[in-house]
């Protein structure tokens, strides 16, 4: 894509310094507003006692919206569709949706000025006011901002996570994975990650610090992380399958079972002191000390349950998390104390505080595919 550098610098420095349209008013009611997809339209809906959705625009015929994500005063928003155009964007007050040259992977730069993207070859910058583009150099990929006002970018380039200048060609190592990464998605503050190692059910996300030394750490899996929360303390992931046991309450109300059981022991034996050597499919950073029930339970281990999905949240440095059954995790609140959680086709807030994970509350019925939740 031919480009001259002055014309990149002045795209880039349009990134840092563009200022949007500001985004309709939050009402004070539980934070912010509902943004979603339903009879082939994108709509918002303020968190306030009888509030009326608005439509914002129409959506691309017959396209199925598979992820939806706003930037943090909710003045641009990013769509990802099933097939062409498979990004576009909605800059807050414009009537229709815009598209690009973006084919995958976009994220919204800290000043939701420009998108970051993957395009037909290279990644790309793309400035959303006038839809100009800069490619970035070839082999870095699922580049992605580094911090809220960053002079860098963070990419993969074969095992490791890098930063470079935009129009540089020094590199320089964040962490170094030791396999290549399906998945990566940088922390606001730019000072951590998550990534995705291996694939289907042998998936898991691993947190690693960007600091050139750190070492990976197993969050979850299988699945894929789906966002960070704004203090880049929490990391929301999907995960892929549920444990035989743990279905949760069918109707999803208030049973306590729709929530992370808090009565196993973290040795994995139950009250009697015995041991259950059954194999989990999820993994967040269990003991090492399971290992040899592992290899015992791996020959007879019976067929694997059905994939099923489950939301979980997960503290960025390991050590608490907090999970729902058969939720799809969709967004952190603006305010960081819930998550919103998809499932039959309504929308839930699941609250992070509290030693139990207590039941999802009921937002929003009737929503087609992904949502998100924006001041």
């Amino acid at each position: 894509m031919p480009h001259s550098p002055t014309r990149s610098i002045a795209l880039l420095a349009a990134c840092a310094l563009a200022t949007l349209l500001a985004a309709p008013t939050a009402h004070a009611a539980r934070s912010g507003a509902l943004l979603f997809a339903r009879d082939g339209a994108l709509w918002r809906q303020e968190l306030a006692a009888r509030s009326v959705p608005t439509r914002l625009a129409s959506l691309p015929a017959g396209a199925a919206l598979q992820r939806l994500d706003a930037s943090a005063d909710g003045a641009l928003l990013v769509l990802h569709f099933d097939h062409e155009p498979f990004v576009a964007w909605l800059v807050a007050g414009e009537p229709a949706l815009r598209t690009g040259p973006c084919r995958s992977h976009a994220r919204l730069a800290p000043t939701a000025g420009c998108v970051l993207c993957g395009g037909e070859t290279n990644d790309l910058i793309v400035h959303v006011a006038d839809g100009a583009s800069y490619a970035l150099p070839l082999r870095l990929r699922l580049s992605s901002f580094l911090g809220p006002s960053p002079p860098e970018l963070a990419a993969l380039l074969g095992t490791d996570v890098v930063a470079f200048r935009r129009h540089g060609r020094a590199r320089r190592v964040l962490a170094r994975l030791g396999q290549v990464p399906s998945q990566l998605m940088v922390a606001p503050n730019g000072m951590r990650a998550a990534a995705v190692l291996g694939e289907g059910t042998a998936s898991r996300v691993v947190g690693v610090e960007l600091d050139g030394d750190g070492v990976p750490r197993v969050l979850g899996g299988p699945g894929a992380p789906v966002g960070w929360s704004a203090d880049s303390t929490w990391v929301l992931i999907r995960m892929g399958a549920v444990p035989p046991g743990l279905e949760g309450a069918p109707d999803g109300g208030d049973d306590d079972s729709d929530g992370e059981p808090n009565t196993e022991p973290a040795d994995g034996s139950d009250e009697s002191g015995a041991v259950d050597d059954s194999p989990s499919p999820f993994l967040l950073a269990e003991p090492t000390s399971l290992a040899a029930r592992r290899k015992k339970a791996k020959r007879n281990a019976p067929p694997p349950a059905p994939l099923a999905v489950r939301a979980c949240v997960v503290r960025s440095v390991g050590g608490q998390s907090k999970c729902w059954n058969h939720y799809a995790p969709l967004a952190f609140s603006p305010d960081g104390t819930e998550v919103l959680l998809l499932r039959d086709g309504a929308l839930y807030a699941g609250t992070i505080d509290g030693v139990r994970p207590l039941p999802p509350k009921l937002l929003l019925d009737r929503v087609d595919g992904a949502a998100s939740w924006t001041k």
